[in-house]
């Protein structure tokens, strides 16, 4: 199963890629298109794109792999996944939160971070849902428990 980063938010990011670089290429379109300026329109086709397409979460039956930029992929096998919690990204602005799924092989952690940013408070809820089904001995740190019974009580999934 594939969970897609947020609609919206990748939408926000094209908006304003396009309205500060749009002005430049009009410019240089009556001007004589420089190199430099192609390069990075074509940058912001691609960052827009990657937005939308390129960054991803995918669960199969042994594992879950966060995709981003279309080729770089992490992965944990899903047996190994100890503790899924539910934390503030950032010290200031506690509303931003990721959802860590960890595991530890060898005395190695590995991790797969999953901004609210991002991806929806929704969308975050199945992947928890769809890991636990997968392994039953995952543990849930408060938060991300209470997220799930914010939906489940709402029947908002």
């Amino acid at each position: 199963m594939r969970y897609r980063t947020d609609k919206a938010w990748a939408g926000m990011i094209a908006v304003l890629l396009l309205i500060g670089i749009f002005p430049a290429i009009l410019r240089q379109i009556s001007e004589g298109i420089e190199p430099i300026i192609l390069l990075v329109f074509v940058l912001l086709i691609f960052i827009a794109l990657d937005n939308f397409l390129g960054t991803y979460v995918h669960i199969s039956d042994r594992t879950i792999c966060r995709t981003d930029s279309f080729i770089l992929k992490r992965c944990l096998e899903i047996n190994s996944i100890q503790k899924i919690s539910y934390t503030p990204t950032f010290i200031i602005g506690r509303s931003a939160r990721s959802l860590y799924v960890a595991s530890e092989i060898d005395h190695k952690s590995k991790y797969i971070e999953m901004p609210n940013i991002g991806f929806t408070q929704k969308t975050i809820v199945k992947v928890v849902k769809h890991l636990k089904e997968l392994n039953p001995k995952i543990e849930l740190d408060e938060n991300a428990e209470n997220l799930i019974q914010k939906y489940e009580s709402s029947a908002k999934i």
